[in-house]
């Protein structure tokens, strides 16, 4: 008999990730906080220091098309690509719409027809 584990490490992989991004968050929103401190300690303008922050802005604007690919990328591997040990060394996508995994060719029709990437 399988012994169930006492805890699930999923959950601070979880909490990591959700500080990790708290963290992220809050040090590029105080930005407005901290403006008239920036301008003091550095001697800048206001029009240089906009522009900074503004070309921040834009710099995570264009990284959007990229992260969406590449996540997009992943997804399309672990759910049509990556055997699972869980679903007995078949796809997601094989579970889920019922697909013979011997049966390739017709699961690799499906998977393009069905699967936007």
């Amino acid at each position: 008999m399988d012994k169930k584990p006492l805890f699930f490490y999923g959950w601070i992989v979880l909490a990591i990730a959700f500080v990790s991004m708290v963290v992220a968050n809050i040090t590029r929103n105080s930005f407005s906080v901290l403006y008239v401190v920036i301008l003091d300690e550095f001697g800048w303008n206001r029009a240089n220091t906009a522009g900074i922050f503004s070309a921040n802005t834009l710099g995570f604007g264009i990284t959007v098309p990229d992260a969406k690919k590449g996540i997009s990328r992943y997804m399309n591997f672990y759910n049509q690509e990556r055997p699972h040990q869980s679903l007995d060394y078949e796809t997601p996508a094989e579970v889920y719409f019922g697909i013979d995994s011997q049966n390739r060719e017709t699961s690799r029709y499906l998977k393009e027809a069905t699967f936007v990437s």
